[in-house]
């Protein structure tokens, strides 16, 4: 049984009683896997011929890429892009000899872009993929990221270490 206080604003035991823990926990490994960014553009008179020239040299680029054992599920289609190309204004210091019979902003033809992502899970064939997929057409390698792939795996030790940590 309690007594009743007094002051009717004073907290009861029970809201005025409590614990907070906190616990940090971390965990480190080396990347044991890589998404490359590779790509084809491609320019045309048409839409149609840089569409097909590019889906060409992409499929190349594909084929090529799975002859180094990169299964099919680990190759996606990141972004296809077309877009106009445009005659570009020129200056007296840039004039093309003879002067280009194009009006600036005119459109010249079409740019066709693709741009693949490649999941590695071997580190070391990093070089060959990308000299086989610039030997098979690949003309823009947009970079690559390096991860973990098992990254469950890493935040439950790290959850682990920050219970531990906490009590």
């Amino acid at each position: 049984a309690q007594a009743q206080d007094d002051d009717p604003e004073a907290p009861t035991v029970a809201e005025d009683r409590f614990i907070t823990v906190s616990g940090l926990g971390t965990a480190s490994v080396s990347p044991d896997q890589a998404v490359i960014r590779l790509g084809v553009v491609t320019d045309a008179p048409t839409a149609t011929l840089a569409l097909e020239e590019n889906a060409e040299l992409v499929q190349d680029v594909i084929s090529a890429t799975q002859e180094l054992d990169i299964p099919e599920e680990q190759i996606q289609t990141e972004f296809l892009r077309l877009e106009p190309v445009r005659e570009q204004a020129t200056t007296p210091e840039t004039q093309p000899v003879p002067p280009s019979p194009v009006e600036p902003g005119e459109i010249t033809g079409y740019r066709a872009s693709n741009i693949i992502a490649v999941t590695v899970n071997d580190l070391d064939i990093l070089g060959d993929l990308i000299d086989t997929a610039v030997g098979a057409g690949a003309n823009t390698i947009q970079g690559i990221s390096f991860n973990v792939s098992d990254r469950d795996a890493m935040a439950s030790d790290a959850r682990l270490e920050a219970i531990q940590n906490a009590q």
